[in-house]
């Protein structure tokens, strides 16, 4: 059974996974889920489909650095196939907001990896690795807007999933994080944070 987390006033992370020798954990998958407890609308950044819309933080020697639950959008893995070779991919963004509405719930699945850019293993361009987790404390946040701000006229309405196209989200915006340890363990482990 996956994980889950409640951002926007109360947060749950249950984590499990086991650890291995050089400091790695086999996380398992933890979902995020965004219930916004406000009385208007908030609205998310989902360009590109929402992969990188939970930023992510890691605890190194007593400062937190910035690392990424999701692969890179438009970067290829690095692999043997493309050592020193050009890695750059061509791509067209996609601008979207995703709605939560009073009372919702929006779910975004981390799937318990940690990606990282390379800057040397192509020729040109960077491609993405993915790695385990290691055991440490980790926060994980996302923005919130007040509105969005239409590309096109007139703003397509929101479709089935909460999904406006080819808008951007605008106006006063609020962050929300919750800190978590990812350790060596197969127990099954609780943080409530209100």
């Amino acid at each position: 059974m996956p994980a889950r987390a409640i951002l926007l006033g109360f947060a749950v992370f249950v984590l499990t996974g086991c650890g291995g020798k050089d400091g790695s954990v086999d996380q398992s998958e933890v979902t995020f889920v965004v219930t916004n407890h406000l009385n208007q609308p908030k609205y998310v950044d989902w360009e590109n489909s929402g992969d990188n819309q939970i930023s992510c933080e890691v605890e190194e020697e007593g400062t937190w650095s910035p690392c990424l639950f999701a692969s890179p959008y438009c970067k290829n893995p690095c692999s043997t196939e493309n050592r020193l070779e050009p890695c750059c991919v061509v791509c067209i963004s996609t601008l979207k907001v995703k709605v939560i509405n009073p009372g919702e719930s929006i779910q975004i699945v981390w799937g318990g990896k940690l990606y990282s850019e390379d800057e040397n293993h192509c020729s040109y361009c960077n491609c993405y690795r993915d790695e385990q987790t290691l055991a440490g404390n980790y926060k994980a946040s996302i923005c919130v807007f007040d509105s969005f701000t239409c590309e096109r006229d007139p703003c397509s309405d929101p479709d089935a999933e909460g999904i406006i196209d080819d808008a951007s989200p605008s106006g006063n915006s609020l962050c929300y994080e919750v800190e978590f340890p990812v350790e060596y363990t197969k127990d099954n482990l609780a943080i409530l944070i209100d």
